[in-house]
Order: C-alpha cells, then structure tokens, then sequence
C-alpha cells in the first residue's frame, strides 16, 4: 500500500469529495487516523496508485478553484474588498487567536529583527 495523502491537510468538504470519487473508480481506501506521532492518512494499493494520484490531482485542482472562487465573492460582498474590514470581522469573530498571533508575530519581530539591531546598536 502507498500514502495517497495526508488527511491533515484535506478540509472536510474536500476529504469527502475525494474519498467519494476514488470509491466511485473503484479504488479500494484504506484510511489511517491522526495520533500523537503521525498524522493521518489515505492509502491505496500499490496497483492503484497511478490512478488514485491522478484523481487527487484532478480533484484537487477542482477544489482549489472553487474555493478560490468562493474565497473571492466574499471578499468583495462581505469585506468589500478591504484588509481593514477583513482584519476586523476576523478580530470579532475570534479575538483569541487573532490577539495570540499578532503576539507571536511581534516576539518573532523582536526577536529576529529588533534584538540583532539592538544588539549592534548598542
């Protein structure tokens, strides 16, 4: 059997999608989950594999534009078209995790750029 794909980096809609059509092609999928060393995994027989990759691709490709697609209408009709506007319905929606990396950039700022000038500086 080969690693088709990592499940961590397929989104919900896309993963079944994908699953979906390699079942449809007749592929049998084995699946392995998520722990605490390894992520999880699609995996397909070695047979198969050819087939099931350019079905990953297809689809893949598919998904990405859509998803493009869907990104771009609701840039222009929910934040219309503005980073400002986009940067505070993300701070509203989660404050939390907009606060955390805006944190960790600034330390990663201090850290890489204004320590090292500090440093020579001084």
């Amino acid at each position: 059997m080969k690693r088709l794909v990592d499940t961590h980096h397929l989104a919900d809609p896309q993963y079944e999608e994908l699953t979906t059509l390699l079942r449809q092609a007749g592929i049998h999928v084995h699946e392995t989950h998520t722990h605490l060393l390894s992520f999880g995994a699609l995996w397909v027989r070695d047979e198969d594999f050819s087939r099931a990759r350019e079905i990953l691709r297809t689809e893949s490709t598919a998904y990405a534009t859509r998803a493009r697609a869907a990104w771009e209408r609701e840039w222009e009709i929910q934040h219309r078209g503005s980073r400002l506007r986009w940067f505070a319905y993300r701070l509203l929606s989660d404050p939390g995790e907009v606060l955390l990396r805006v944190l960790l950039l600034a330390l990663t700022a201090g850290a890489f750029v204004l320590y090292p000038i500090w440093y020579v500086l001084r």
